[in-house]
């Protein structure tokens, strides 16, 4: 899926050998876009594409098992759950290791946030603050989209590339959110340019990669 030059999303889809497009925005008189879209599937099997609009709210094109495509805003759902703050970057969805769909992205106060589906309901939270406590201030702030991924061993991570070019992991311990700095625990040079993915290899290790300030590709490892 991608953003065209008139902002509607557009899917291309391969259907009996051959390749077709999708007018998702359009067909569901959705928002026009003002980023780039990201797809995921959720863990019941609906398919998503999330985008930010052009008044920085996130919205999804969804399509259920048997449906038709719709919209929803979900930083102000129908339902009034959410009411999230607005973005400042593109989102990212995943289905996380406890079957919890979510959403996460950049606010314009540089703090990662998450949307997530509770039953029919969408929340949010604010991951940069669930990440400090007592003692702490709580993550680093944020100069770059943020991605979502489960770890080999089910942990919930969402990483991303901070003010001081480091790349961060915020992660689920428990019921507490806690981070990382993966950039001084793997003394990976300093420079992160790009925005970080992680997934995890067919070997089982759990993977950041990203691209450095002198352009190389850098892969942070869990071992």
């Amino acid at each position: 899926m991608y953003r065209g030059t008139n902002n509607h999303i557009y899917a291309l889809y391969l259907e009996g050998g051959s390749w077709k497009c999708a007018k998702l925005s359009e067909s569901t008189g959705a928002p026009a876009a003002s980023g780039d879209p990201a797809g995921y599937v959720r863990s019941d099997g609906t398919n998503m594409v999330v985008y930010r609009g052009t008044n920085n709210h996130i919205y999804a094109l969804y399509l259920p098992k048997g449906g038709s495509w719709n919209y929803a805003d979900l930083t102000q759902a129908p339902t009034g759950a959410t009411g999230a703050p607005a973005a400042s970057g593109d989102p990212a969805g995943c289905a996380r290791s406890d079957r919890t769909n979510s959403v996460v992205y950049r606010g314009t106060n540089n703090h990662i946030y998450a949307l997530y589906l509770e039953g029919d309901l969408w929340h949010y939270a604010d991951l940069t603050d669930l990440t400090g406590g007592e003692d702490t201030t709580g993550a680093p702030a944020a100069s770059g989209d943020p991605a979502g991924y489960a770890h080999s061993d089910g942990t919930n991570s969402v990483v991303y590339r901070g003010e001081d070019k480091h790349i961060y992991e915020l992660y689920k311990s428990g019921d507490s959110w806690r981070y990382y700095d993966l950039t001084i625990l793997s003394a990976a040079p300093v420079g992160a340019s790009g925005n970080p993915v992680g997934y995890v290899r067919s070997d089982g290790k759990s993977s950041v990669v990203y691209r450095g300030e002198d352009k190389h590709i850098y892969e942070l490892i869990l071992r």
